[in-house]
């Protein structure tokens, strides 16, 4: 059975990431850099769910934030794949954090599934308490 949330308890940031760039980088590498993000609003998360596009919310990956920073190739090697893809360094609202996954099983399940009116629409980052 799963466990759709209605109400948060903890100060959230969702990012919306695709399966394919799952597959490619894994999870950890999927969401944590190049967001178009308030760093300022991000620095007071709790955590960061991962969600799995097309799932119908279901979360992926729940890591705990350690440092939050902009996102830019002198501060980040893997930035390098952002520009890549036709990004600029100008940008300065691109964020990436470090952090750690979380194991803790009370936690796992409470952020199962995110549901849709929580999630928004085309936004691919979502702050919730934050």
């Amino acid at each position: 059975m799963e466990n759709k949330i209605s109400e948060f308890s903890d100060k959230c940031v969702i990012f919306k990431i695709s399966s394919k760039r799952i597959r490619d980088k894994g999870i950890y590498g999927a969401v944590r850099w190049a967001w178009h993000a308030n760093l300022n609003r991000v620095r007071n998360a709790d955590y960061v769910l991962a969600v799995e596009i097309g799932t119908g919310g279901r979360v992926v990956g729940i890591f705990k934030p350690i440092l939050w920073y902009k996102a830019t190739s002198e501060n980040d090697k893997k930035y390098e794949h952002f520009l890549n893809e036709g990004g600029t360094e100008d940008d300065e609202k691109r964020i990436a954090f470090k952090g750690v996954e979380v194991n803790d099983e009370l936690i796992k399940r409470k952020y199962q599934y995110i549901p849709k009116e929580l999630l928004g629409q085309n936004n691919p980052v979502r702050y919730l308490n934050c």
